[in-house]
């Protein structure tokens, strides 16, 4: 009987538990596609989490911009800068008049702003304030 034997053929395809056998293949095929998809969904998960952190970040440092100290909002020609895990402002180095008096800062002061400046542009690379601002220009 034709349907009784392709019964008995396909039960016993789909049973062949050899080491060898096309049930084998075809489970590890199924077992290396499921590993690639599990990869690939939290290679994803955790893509989609850093851009969703990052847009946060400069959403929140984007309502917050930096500014110099009036007299009224801080010690005079002082910038503040945002601190984004405080969340708060920060003193940070003196001004002379829009600009930064790069040159009469503290050492501290100095390396205080080449911190400032890598931690929020990702292409600050360079050791000083001076080879930054180069970068970027």
């Amino acid at each position: 009987d034709w349907y009784a034997d392709t019964t008995a053929a396909w039960t016993a395809w789909f049973s062949d538990t050899v080491a060898t056998g096309v049930r084998k293949v075809w489970t590890d095929w199924f077992t290396a596609c499921q590993g690639a998809w599990d990869t690939l969904t939290g290679s994803v998960t955790a893509a989609t989490t850093r851009a969703n952190n990052a847009a946060a970040h400069s959403e929140n440092l984007n309502a917050h911009p930096a500014f110099i100290g009036d007299g009224t909002t801080g010690d005079l020609n002082f910038w503040y800068l945002w601190d984004y895990t405080e969340q708060e402002y920060v003193k940070g180095p003196y001004s002379k008049g829009d600009n930064l008096d790069y040159e009469n800062m503290t050492p501290e002061q100095q390396q205080s702003l080449v911190d400032v400046i890598k931690s929020e542009l990702v292409i600050a690379t360079s050791p000083t304030c001076v080879e930054i601002i180069d970068e970027i220009i």
